[in-house]
């Protein structure tokens, strides 16, 4: 228990971390014990301690030391860097897979749980460990892994780690894409603006896009202004000029012709809401029109489909059956498959479940 005690300093974060605490005086940081007595004296540019890494970090006239939680020297080197460097730490001077990027004069290297150089410095570029992958460069960008061995050769214009463990590589107008460090597709013209977790690659090319299997070959015949992957469903947007279609990517069919203004797919794919001439309606999985669009209004929810004409509500599940027909005042979902409906300024509770 820390005792209330009064300090002359400014206690940085409000607390104390192990019975002792980063303090502020005179614009200068030092760290106390809950006695209110130094530890540390008030002398250097910035003090930061890092509660995840249980580190203290301290800066002063462009060098970087490492403290332990109980201020023992974490580690015998002294780094480079600025107050910015430990004040914000995104990719360096935090740990991350274990290993944390460290700039030694010009060059960055990796640090272990130990304080040692499990990575020497020798890189100008380093961002932190991302699935067990660093991108690291000196006039050009490439990748290692964690025992400092060479994925992708420093060669690129830019490389990215994504989720999944899938890594993206850009050199001279063509992408090459892995996953753990296997490749799936290599020396594809374009850049991968996005990558599915089945290997689907959206691929832009002189302003256009392409939606391509990891083999390269096309899945979508065309290309297109734009392509999107949904969120909620197993399938793409596509569009040139102004109007949207939609493609399955599990049936490798066509669902929705581009003709619409918007679309947005949920639950599967089983509900594709459309827009045409400002007015919202709805196609089943099938690509089978449901509601012509004709309503001002139509919302994916948690518990199915509000569709809103006139200031009236109606609810269809996410099959695309109707549940409650569009003549209500309000519905609300209040569990346990029941719903309140307010028609004409009366209630009531209905209970409905999904076929």
């Amino acid at each position: 228990m820390v005792p209330n005690l009064l300090y002359s300093q400014e206690v940085i974060d409000g607390s104390f971390h192990n019975d002792l605490a980063v303090v502020k005086k005179e614009n200068k940081y030092g760290i106390i014990n809950t006695n209110g007595s130094f530890i540390i004296g008030p002398e250097y540019e910035l003090i930061i301690y890092d509660k995840i890494d249980q580190l203290y970090l301290i800066y002063q006239a462009g060098t970087i030391s490492l403290l332990d939680k109980n201020l023992n020297t974490f580690s015998d080197h002294v780094f480079s860097g600025s107050s910015s460097d430990i004040k914000f730490r995104f990719h360096h001077y935090k740990f991350s897979n274990e290993l944390m990027a460290v700039k030694v004069d010009s060059l960055y290297g990796y640090l272990d749980k130990k304080g040692d150089f499990a990575i020497t410095p020798n890189y100008k570029f380093a961002r932190k460990f991302k699935d067990g992958y660093a991108i690291v460069g000196l006039d050009r960008y490439g990748l290692i892994d964690k025992q400092g061995q060479v994925i992708l050769p420093e060669e690129y214009d830019d490389v990215k780690v994504e989720y999944d463990r899938y890594i993206i590589a850009f050199k001279d107008g063509f992408s090459k894409v892995l996953q753990g460090g296997v490749v799936l597709a290599d020396s594809i013209r374009g850049s991968v603006k996005e990558i599915s977790k089945n290997h689907l690659l959206i691929l832009r090319y002189d302003s256009k896009m392409q939606l391509l299997k990891s083999d390269g070959e096309s899945s979508l015949r065309e290309n297109y202004d734009e392509i999107e992957f949904q969120m909620f469903a197993p399938g793409v947007t596509f569009r040139n000029g102004s109007t949207w279609g939609y493609y399955d990517l599990e049936s490798e069919k066509l669902i929705v012709p581009q003709e619409y203004e918007e679309i947005k797919a949920y639950y599967g794919g089983h509900t594709i809401i459309v827009k045409s001439e400002g007015k919202y309606g709805l196609i089943n999985k099938e690509g089978e029109v449901i509601q012509k669009p004709i309503y001002d209004e139509v919302k994916a929810t948690t518990d199915g489909v509000l569709i809103i004409q006139d200031g009236k509500y109606g609810l269809f599940d996410k099959k695309g059956n109707e549940i409650f027909p569009l003549i209500y005042d309000s519905i609300d979902y209040v569990g346990n498959f029941k719903y309140k409906v307010v028609r004409k300024g009366k209630s009531q509770i209905i209970k409905y479940k999904e076929k």
